[in-house]
């Protein structure tokens, strides 16, 4: 029905396969209320969601939903679907001329936009469901963003990505999902490796109008693993010294450290056409990286695990949960056989992950390493590892970790919000910050050192700042973990170490008026984060605590 849509999204890039799973989604596009699709990575799943949707614009159907809102984990990844789903619109521009509008909406800094504007929207979970139970906004206008969902296509991609240690977003996934599908949204939630659990949840909540889209086995290379018992720094020199690898190479690392201390050695090696791309990098620098252009060698952290479509024909990565490495060695193969290498160093992992999952990981992996092989295209071998490892058991040890009046109040929020729309939003201000993620995202701002010093000397004053020179880092903070100090965000301001931070006021002709505060302790900058709102106060981030090597951005490395 819509082939020759896609024919024209794939064009020269690579050959159209015709996956029968296509043609499933577009028949049930319009009629279901949910459609569940799994299928390997690589097999065309955003082009498939997004031809009938464009279909419209085209009059191949009558318009059944004027908007369409794609949903990913991470602003990285909101990036790119943007930039590509930009790409796939200007192809049909001579057809359907401005008839489709692709915006981007991350929440923003500064902005205070809760309408999700648009014809096709890329946005985040965060975005998505803070604007839809009207957090976001001043004042209590909730009809007009709850109106756009409402009639909108919304595409839930890569949701295994939003868990955390103690698997809180994704026991929060399928209540929103379902006040979703109870608004009147057609839901489309898809992915290469959702657990069994969640899935079942989902329809449990969801009874009727849910559809389920399955893909076996993508047309692509193999990627062939092999197991490294060594820590990756000391491992991967004896890699280099006695294997010829196959360039571009992708090495991906648990932490921001191993990753930093990876590319330093490669750096002294004189190892040319190499980058290094995290989460603690100002976000200009790693807008202008993620575009992975002349590129050898990539080192990275778990920021590539999706959403990326480079030929990597050699992954090195650090042991990490079977959906993390299903989706880190997918990376490579792509257009030729791939080779990855797994370093099997649990303490590495133990610090980002769970120790009974990363265990369960190392255990099966051991056994059935063909199957891990074959995940990359075979989506029976994928879910049987993901399973594998994602039992009531393990999900329900993990969950132990976080107070029960946290998950219950949240609960009963989502449960009772279709009743209770045009309550004061205030009467809630309390779990606002609980509804998707169990922490808090710290936006940091970094500062020259001539406006680090204006601002260190305006404490408790009011500060004008331009807008477009100003870079930011996204840090968290894990309440269960019992951080009670953040040095990196601590100055000395005169004599005294204290926390700083600037409360936007307003914004006139691309300048920020701020008023700058200072704390003694870091639990009064988490209280004002949370009574005013993440995109209008920013911590201060100690330079010193930004690292360069040679002049290139290497970012923040250390947290203490």
């Amino acid at each position: 029905m819509f082939w020759d849509i896609v024919e024209r999204i794939v064009g020269d890039k690579k050959k159209l396969i015709k996956y029968p799973f296509f043609e499933e989604v577009w028949k049930k596009y319009f009629n279901e209320k949910l459609i569940v699709l799994q299928a390997p990575t690589a097999s065309g799943k955003t082009d498939a969601v997004l031809a009938p949707f464009i279909g419209q614009a085209l009059g191949y159907v009558e318009w059944h939903y004027p908007h369409l809102i794609y949903v990913l984990p991470t602003r990285s990844l909101v990036r790119r679907m943007h930039g590509r789903i930009e790409r796939t619109v200007s192809l049909f521009s001579d057809m359907i001329k401005d008839r489709i509008v692709v915006t981007m909406d991350y929440g923003g800094l500064f902005e205070d936009k809760p309408f999700l504007e648009g014809d096709i929207v890329v946005t985040t979970y965060d975005t998505l469901f803070y604007t839809l139970y009207g957090f976001r906004s001043r004042g209590h206008h909730r009809v007009l963003p709850l109106g756009i969902v409402a009639s909108s296509v919304v595409i839930l991609d890569e949701v295994q990505l939003l868990q955390d240690s103690y698997w809180y977003s994704l026991q929060l996934i399928p209540s929103h999902i379902a006040n979703l599908v109870d608004l009147g949204a057609k839901v489309v939630l898809m992915g290469a490796t959702i657990p069994k659990l969640i899935i079942d949840e989902v329809k449990s909540r969801v009874r009727e109008g849910v559809e389920e889209v399955y893909c076996s086995e993508a047309k692509r290379e193999l990627v062939e693993v092999h197991l490294e018992n060594d820590k990756l720094v000391k491992g991967l020199k004896k890699l280099f010294e006695k294997r010829k690898l196959a360039k571009p190479v992708l090495i991906v690392c648990n932490t921001v450290e191993n990753a930093y201390n990876v590319f330093k050695y490669l750096k002294e090696k004189n190892v040319e056409r190499t980058e290094l791309l995290h989460s603690r990098l100002k976000s200009k620098v790693r807008g202008l990286r993620e575009r992975f252009e002349n590129i050898d060698i990539l080192v990275s952290t778990q920021v590539i695990e999706a959403g990326l479509d480079y030929p990597f024909k050699t992954v090195i990565t650090e042991i990490s949960p079977i959906d993390s490495l299903i989706q880190r060695i997918g990376r490579g193969g792509r257009k030729s056989k791939g080779v990855a290498y797994i370093f099997m160093d649990k303490d590495s992992a133990y610090k980002v992950y769970p120790c009974e999952i990363i265990d369960i990981t190392e255990e099966l992996i051991k056994n059935r390493i063909s199957d891990l092989e074959l995940s990359v295209k075979n989506e029976d071998k994928a879910l049987s590892l993901v399973n594998h490892v994602y039992t009531r058991k393990i999900v329900g040890k993990l969950s132990k970790h976080v107070k029960s009046e946290i998950i219950t109040s949240v609960r009963s929020f989502l449960s009772s919000f279709l009743n209770r729309l045009f309550e004061r939003k205030d009467l809630y201000k309390g779990i606002s910050q609980y509804i998707l993620r169990l922490g808090l995202e710290i936006n940091t701002v970094i500062l020259s050192a001539e406006m680090y010093a204006k601002v260190l000397s305006r404490i408790s004053s009011e500060i004008e700042l331009p807008i477009e020179i100003l870079d930011f880092i996204t840090l968290s903070y894990d309440p269960v973990k019992k951080i009670y100090d953040m040095p990196l965000l601590r100055h000395n301001v005169l004599g005294k170490e204290m926390y700083v931070v600037l409360k936007l006021e307003k914004i006139k002709e691309k300048k920020g008026l701020f008023t700058v505060h200072s704390f003694d302790k870091l639990h009064k900058v988490l209280w004002f984060i949370s009574s005013y709102g993440q995109g209008r106060v920013f911590a201060v981030l100690n330079p010193e605590y930004y690292w360069f090597i040679d002049g290139y951005d290497v970012g923040v490395i250390k947290l203490r």
